[in-house]
């Protein structure tokens, strides 16, 4: 019973967003394989749940693809070194992001002041603490571990190389890499008992440090949610345009904000070179003719 609840809600996350197959299923399925091939005798039992999950996680992903009312937003690798580099710094602004604002900050004007720096070096400090205990909590661990390891690489690699990066909102699909690398801090904290307490002292003071920096930002309250879709409404409909065309990130959204009283369609176009300015971020993908 629990195997086909797990194989469910597998199915389920995977038809919700198929980055699962990035941060979750690959590097679970390389994790059993690895542990399998290495456990001797090998038994191929063992890799039976393994494969039964991979076939549900495929059949999810071909139906999904062929469901022509959905949004596809295509995922293409990334060779321009300028937007590797682009992305590379994403990727550190979205950890900042997630981890302490005032660090967020740090990365955006690159200016220190005195919280910046204690930030910086406790966290040097947490970081040199887990490196130095990781082969210790490694032998204690192996399967979670490894899994961290993977998940996080992988997607650190997709986020950087391809596509599915846009700009500092897509730091949404760093959020799980983060708290895998939270629950490392977390499993070598019992690791060294020599400096433990010193450790611990680093940990409650990023607890109160973090918490303060994101008290002081909810004090500044926030924009009026899907302010920019909200205001391209009702320009839309003062102008009486009601069908249309958009791209992958406002289309549904427009329409389902509206009620359905202005529809748009998303439109894909392959083949044919633009520039795409979002924000501060510019993007150089292929494009082409229209398809809707």
């Amino acid at each position: 019973m629990n195997a086909v609840l797990y194989l469910l809600i597998l199915a389920l996350i995977s038809f919700s967003d198929s980055l699962i197959l990035l941060w979750y299923f690959v590097p679970l399925f390389v994790t059993s394989t690895l542990l399998a091939l290495l456990n001797r005798p090998f038994e191929i039992r063992k890799m039976s749940f393994p494969i039964i999950s991979g076939i549900v996680v495929s059949l999810v992903y071909l139906v999904k693809g062929n469901i022509p009312t959905l949004i596809k937003y295509p995922i293409s690798l990334i060779t321009d070194k300028g937007l590797i580099f682009e992305n590379f710094l994403l990727l550190f602004k979205g950890i900042c992001l997630l981890y302490n604002h005032k660090l967020f900050e740090f990365s955006e004007t690159y200016k220190f002041n005195f919280l910046t720096i204690v930030i910086i070096l406790i966290t040097m400090g947490i970081i040199c603490f887990v490196f130095s205990n990781i082969s210790k909590t490694f032998s204690k661990n192996p399967v979670w571990c490894l899994f961290v390891i993977l998940s996080i690489t992988s997607i650190s690699i997709a986020y950087v190389f391809t596509s599915i990066t846009t700009n500092v909102y897509t730091t949404r699909y760093l959020t799980f890499p983060l708290m895998l690398g939270l629950s490392m801090v977390s499993l070598t904290y019992s690791q060294n008992i020599k400096f433990q307490k010193v450790y611990l002292f680093f940990i409650l003071s990023i607890i109160v440090i973090n918490a303060g920096s994101n008290a002081e930002l909810l004090k500044g309250g926030y924009e009026q949610p899907n302010r920019e879709q909200y205001e391209l409404i009702g320009y839309l409909k003062e102008s009486n345009l009601i069908f249309g065309y958009g791209d992958y990130w406002d289309a549904n959204l427009i329409t389902y904000l509206s009620n359905e009283e202005i529809v748009i369609r998303p439109v894909i176009f392959n083949d044919a070179k633009i520039t795409l300015l979002s924000g501060s971020h510019l993007k150089k993908m292929v494009y082409g003719t229209g398809n809707e």
